[in-house]
């Protein structure tokens, strides 16, 4: 037993060697030796003690059944360092200014509560460990807070990890890694999970992190609860994963709620989201499922779609509830845009509509459409909508409404026979955007507000008249690759660019005046 002494600036490598011994040692310090206690094989109790400078702090080398409590670790390498060990209980220890808070490497069964690292590089490490718990501990303003590498069976429960200049946490290839009452808070990074699998996140709040809350890089089987993601960058990503549920969760004022890229079987059920732009984002993925979803977007960029899914296959919608939140669907593969699927979906209280293969119909009284190998089709207001988006589909009418606040206002793609009249867009990135069209008519239109008006590209017959486009930060009208172009009466003001004209064929432009504009052809 050990009690009361002070060990320092002897010239000894190490403060205290314990070889294969029981020992107690209590209310002692140790100050500016190499190591201040290094333990072999040995087990007892270290408490109320005090270690400051060093390389390492205490190192526990094969050590079983130990308890460590009420120790301050201050600038060394290493505070505490824990390998080849068992049965650790590490209580109230206190990190600050060291490089490593605490570091585990190869060992089990080791339970650290209160733990409070402070301006240390990494809070603490756990590596090629396994059966670890850290619980109601806070790590703050170091690069990272909290690292798991290749270890398993992992909880970080009650835990605030914040202000770390990197990620408050980084996981990287493990497996059964649980957060529970988690905060995560204020970091560059909040969590980023690589190469991992059994993940789960469940009663935490994410908040405040500047680029995104929580990443899951080539990761599977993951699981999301109960938790609150605010005022984070981004709320959630996944890239290139597999297998995540999200459930019983909120996201508030993220820039982008959930953003899915390169991913599969991907859940979001009865969650709410309070967006302040994008809330969810889907690209590039597959077997993607939203279901019971309560929107609100408080948008103020109206030029930017809510909820987007991009060149994705799979995607079901059920029972989804959106308000300010218009969709933007876009591909270009027929059979991707096949498997989409609508049931109860609304926007502003109204149904979006989905038709594919739908032959000879008149539509009205919609918040959104979008129309998948359909012909015949008349679509007819008057109404105020959010979108209208046309894939594959040929002899489509459309008059009398008045289309807003949406990434695209209209959306044509290999399509044919289209005419469009009395329509008027407004606060759209592109008002018309259409490519790879045969035949399309624009007449008696208003566009403003909007940073394109029409966009043409690689279309057989282009007629527009009577054509109004003010307020166009941009360009009013863009043609490329059009074999057959006819503009007549065309009026705009305050549009930066009035027509751009390129690789086009047999063009026909009269009555056009333009006012307070930059350039006109």
């Amino acid at each position: 037993m050990y009690s009361g002494f002070s060990w320092g600036y002897s010239g000894s490598l190490s403060g205290l060697w314990i070889n294969h011994s029981r020992f107690e040692i209590y209310d002692s310090s140790f100050v500016g030796n190499w190591a201040g206690l290094i333990l072999l094989g040995a087990d007892g109790i270290l408490r109320n003690t005090t270690f400051v400078g060093g390389y390492y702090g205490i190192v526990l080398i094969g050590v079983e059944n130990m308890r460590v409590e009420n120790i301050s670790l201050v600038d060394a390498w290493y505070g505490l360092r824990v390998e080849f060990s068992s049965n650790i209980e590490i209580v109230d220890v206190v990190s600050v200014n060291n490089i490593f808070g605490l570091y585990c490497y190869y060992s089990s069964n080791v339970s650290v509560s209160g733990f409070h690292a402070n301006n240390s590089t990494y809070g603490a490490v756990i590596w090629r460990s396994k059966s670890m718990v850290v619980d109601a501990s806070d790590i703050s303003d170091g690069y990272i807070g909290l690292i798991v590498h290749n270890s398993y069976d992992v909880s970080i429960d009650d835990t605030d990890i914040a202000n770390s200049s990197f990620s408050g946490v980084v996981v990287h290839s493990s497996a059964d890694v649980r957060f529970s009452s988690d905060r995560i808070g204020t970091n560059i990074y909040g969590v980023i999970v690589f190469s991992s699998a059994n993940i789960s996140l469940s009663s935490s709040n994410i908040n405040g992190n500047m680029a995104y809350g929580v990443l899951f890089c080539h990761s599977q089987n993951i699981d999301v609860s109960f938790s609150i993601f605010s005022n984070n960058s981004e709320g959630i990503i996944f890239s290139e994963s597999l297998g995540a549920n999200i459930y019983f969760s909120l996201f508030i004022g993220n820039e982008r709620s959930i953003f899915v890229s390169e991913s599969r079987s991907i859940g979001i059920y009865l969650c709410g989201f309070l967006s302040a732009g994008r809330t969810i984002y889907v690209a590039n993925s597959t077997d993607v499922s939203i279901s019971y979803v309560l929107v609100w977007n408080t948008r103020k960029e109206y030029t930017v779609s809510g909820t987007s899914f991009i060149f994705s296959e799979n995607i079901t919608l059920n029972w989804v509830m959106l308000f300010n939140d218009p969709l933007l669907v876009y591909d270009t593969s027929l059979s991707r845009l096949m498997t989409l699927d609508f049931s109860n979906v609304y926007l502003d209280l109204s149904p979006v509509l989905l038709l594919k293969n739908e032959n000879s119909a008149t539509i009205s009284g919609f918040s959104q459409a979008i129309l998948i190998n359909c012909s015949n089709i008349d679509i007819v207001g008057p109404s105020n909508i959010y979108g209208l988006y046309m894939f594959y589909s040929d002899n489509i009418t459309v008059s009398d409404l008045r289309i807003e606040k949406n990434y695209y206002g209209v959306l044509l793609f290999e399509s044919s026979g289209i005419v469009a009249e009395k329509l008027d867009v407004e606060y759209c990135y592109t008002a018309f955007f259409a490519q790879n069209v045969i035949n399309v008519s624009i007449s008696d239109t208003h566009i403003s507000m909007s940073n394109n008006g029409i966009f043409a590209e690689n279309i057989h017959n282009v007629y527009l008249n009577n054509i109004s486009i003010s307020n166009a930060s941009d360009v009013g009208i863009i043609a490329d690759c059009v074999d057959f172009l006819y503009i007549r009466d065309l009026n705009a003001s305050n549009v930066s660019t009035v027509l751009s004209i390129a690789d086009c064929d047999n063009v026909y432009v009269a009555n056009v005046a333009a006012y307070n504009s930059s350039t006109g052809i």
